[in-house]
């Protein structure tokens, strides 16, 4: 008696690889393998595959291979297709994935989304719900500590359907390191290449066999909410997970009520927003009035280096002595907060809250970075920490500073995260943020 087992499963640029990819975890639990597909990429397959026109089509190979189960993973395989292939194979079994909760004629529902919800089907004694299909890489690399090589990795299905990389892309700093991967059935795929031709910052992982590493290789994720997402919470990496398709309702519905950062569709403004939200949520800051006698060193140290110092309204160095009588007057303090920032085991930068009023729920703000770090955004990392703890923490509305005209490359950092100019002075502008 044969034990072959039939997967019907269509992918490529106009449907996305997500299907395949669950279906191929799921396929490990048989022997003997053959998958059906309207696609023809081989590649994408370590099994036989045999390439169809339509569901007639296979219904003869069906009839002709003799298998003991049909394992459906396909929005066109349609209810009347069920019913169809039950009429003519009744003593086949016929197992469907279903994400949606659709009506079904076959012997098995399969749903293995972290959203599975059995009461929403008619018939739930049919219905197998299963743990998520997560790839055997993704269990090996969870087990492997890897250095985190990238700010952001950047998943928006093997096709892009949406084509929304290039607008991410834009969208994130260019001094971020990002992995972004896709597959050859991207048919966006050529003005992806051309763009990051000038982005050193952007590596390609096109049809990789290596995503669990590059995932584990990354601090954070920008993805859709559908198959990647469970190995993404497997690898307990932070994401931004943007809905792309009708067909992630159910997950998208998920994450939304349990708190996790969701975007409904993408619109560049609030994408950042979330974006420099998830930044902050990865830094430590930590409270001057708290750090050990070689923090407190090192901070000396820093605010006394010239390329720091030399934008400050006091510009000459400060002695140990006045810095420890400083840090001892912030004991007393209700209107200034100072702290380091720290970024794993690296600190980065100082930032620091003056005249902070709390009935007008406003203060000035300060920050530097870590002069003797070599890496490139922590400008922007320290800024925006600092501005969702003033949110966060102390409930400010509103955020000023004051910044020297010469300082061209803090106006502009200042600018991109949304300050605007309200005065002027001889030497300095004055800028504000409403939050």
């Amino acid at each position: 008696m044969s034990n072959l087992t039939l997967f019907r499963v269509d992918f490529g640029s106009d449907i996305g690889m997500g299907h395949l990819m669950r279906s191929l975890v799921y396929a490990k639990r048989f022997d003997e393998i053959i998958y059906i597909s309207k696609s023809d990429k081989k590649k994408f397959v370590p099994y036989e595959l045999v390439t169809i026109q339509n569901e007639e089509e296979f219904f003869e190979y069906v009839k002709k291979l003799h298998p003991i189960q049909v394992v459906v993973d396909n929005y066109n395989f349609t209810l009347e297709d069920e019913k169809k292939f039950k009429k003519r194979f009744p003593h086949i079994k016929l197992s469907v994935f279903d994400d949606d909760y659709r009506e079904h004629h076959c012997d098995e529902i399969i749903n293995h989304n972290i959203s599975a919800d059995i009461s929403k089907y008619p018939n739930p004694d049919i219905v197998t719900i299963i743990p998520p299909l997560i790839r055997e890489e993704f269990h090996k690399e969870k087990a492997i500590q890897r250095e985190k090589i990238y700010d952001v990795f950047v998943a928006m299905g093997g096709t892009d359907a949406a084509n929304l990389n290039v607008a991410i892309l834009k969208a994130l700093p260019k001094s971020f390191k990002i992995a972004l991967v896709t597959t050859s059935a991207n048919v966006h795929l050529q003005e992806l290449k051309e763009f990051v031709q000038n982005r050193s910052n952007v590596t390609l992982h096109i049809d990789s066999n290596e995503i669990a590493k590059v995932m584990n290789q990354s601090k954070l994720a920008i993805i859709t909410p559908s198959v990647i997402l469970h190995e993404v919470l497997f690898m307990e990496l932070p994401f931004i997970a943007i809905q792309t398709a009708p067909n992630q309702n159910e997950i998208a519905n998920y994450l939304k009520k349990r708190g996790y950062p969701l975007l409904q569709k993408f619109e560049r403004t609030p994408f950042l927003e979330e974006f420099w939200r998830q930044i902050a949520n990865r830094l430590l800051l930590l409270d001057f009035r708290e750090l050990s006698d070689k923090e407190r060193t090192m901070v000396l140290e820093w605010r006394n280096d010239p390329e720091i110092r030399k934008w400050m309204r006091n510009r000459q160095p400060i002695s140990l002595k006045e810095h420890q009588r400083f840090i001892a007057s912030l004991q007393r303090s209700e209107e200034k907060r100072y702290f380091v920032v720290k970024e794993s085991e690296e600190y980065i930068g100082v930032v620091d809250f003056t005249d902070i009023n709390r009935n007008q729920k406003s203060a000035f703000f300060g920050v530097y970075a870590n002069p003797t770090s070599k890496k490139r955004g922590l400008g922007s990392k320290l800024l925006a920490s600092l501005i969702n703890y003033a949110k966060e923490e102390l409930g400010l509305k509103l955020l000023r500073l004051e910044v020297l005209k010469s300082n061209e490359k803090a106006i502009a950092l200042y600018k991109k995260f949304g300050f605007i100019e309200y005065k002027q002075e001889a030497e300095y502008i004055y800028m504000e943020l409403r939050l």
